[in-house]
């Protein structure tokens, strides 16, 4: 199982457009751009690890060393061009997009941070009936975040990232080869190997995420107003409404009048999810 803190407010738009939808087999999440999360170290540590994972892909396959990516990344940071190499990555044909999830259920500092402060709601899911079928995009279903310095890191994550990178780097060998080549191979790969890193203060988060990667950005792409008023990029992703198997109310709104609303809300909705209290022992002062 992994949960999805959120607002009232969002919970509501979610469950709000699935009832007027004509499709009842899923609901729709909205995928941010990786460029707009709350970790602004993310690409720097995704050039770092990527560079590591070339090392290892290109030693096992006996990679010369005069069209090894790696050495070409190495040669890159130390140049002029690496300020415009990291300016094309912010192009939005290489966007990759997510939805974050943790897998820590009924969680104070989830609560705190993402769940309006214990006044939100936590969405859990099943992720077994997660999908990554989508004709408009690439989707990686609930990969673990991977956090620096960690040790306990989930390698099925380096695994499927470690897939990812070996096949996009066959592409490029039966390329050309040339310098066009090689920066956009390296541009496909970072933003995806981006996605999956955070700085190991994010720890307590246990983060999931779906990694989306949208075939045509000019086909897909959205946009929304922060509360900061920032303008967020992002991509609508459908997850099946039978992976919803709980409705936790946070601790700070734990009234019989938000219980009896949400109730009526998901019997107009036409669905039976069981809704719970949250067991945390908190109060806003």
């Amino acid at each position: 199982m992994i949960y999805h803190y959120t607002t009232l407010q969002t919970a509501n738009s979610i469950l709000n457009n699935y009832r007027q939808s004509e499709d009842k087999d899923n609901i729709v999440f909205w995928a941010s751009s990786i460029y707009m999360m709350n970790d602004p170290t993310e690409m720097q540590y995704g050039w770092d690890v990527l560079i590591e994972t070339l090392c290892g892909y290109e030693d096992a396959n006996d990679v010369p060393a005069d069209i090894r990516l790696s050495n070409f990344m190495k040669e890159t940071e130390k140049s002029p061009f690496s300020k415009v190499f990291e300016e094309h990555f912010y192009n939005e044909d290489k966007t990759v997009f997510v939805i974050s999830f943790s897998k820590e259920k009924d969680y104070l500092p989830m609560w705190s941070t993402y769940g309006e402060n214990g006044n939100g709601i936590c969405l859990c899911f099943d992720e077994k009936f997660f999908h990554t079928k989508n004709e408009m995009m690439i989707v990686f279903p609930a990969l673990s975040t991977l956090y620096l310095g960690q040790s306990n890191n989930d390698e099925s994550t380096m695994k499927a990232l470690g897939e990812i990178i070996g096949q996009e780097y066959k592409f490029y060998l039966e390329g050309t080869k040339s310098f066009l080549e090689k920066t956009q191979t390296i541009g496909t790969m970072i933003p995806i190997v981006s996605a999956c890193i955070k700085d190991s203060a994010f720890a307590y988060e246990n983060e999931k995420r779906v990694v989306a990667m949208p075939h045509n950005i000019n086909e897909s792409i959205c946009f929304r107003t922060s509360v900061k008023g920032n303008l967020v990029p992002f991509v609508k992703i459908p997850i099946p409404i039978k992976s919803l198997k709980e409705i936790i109310v946070g601790p700070g709104i734990q009234t019989e009048n938000v219980k009896r609303g949400l109730q009526l809300f998901l019997h107009s909705c036409e669905v039976k999810i069981p809704l719970s209290l949250s067991c945390v022992p908190y109060r806003e002062i």
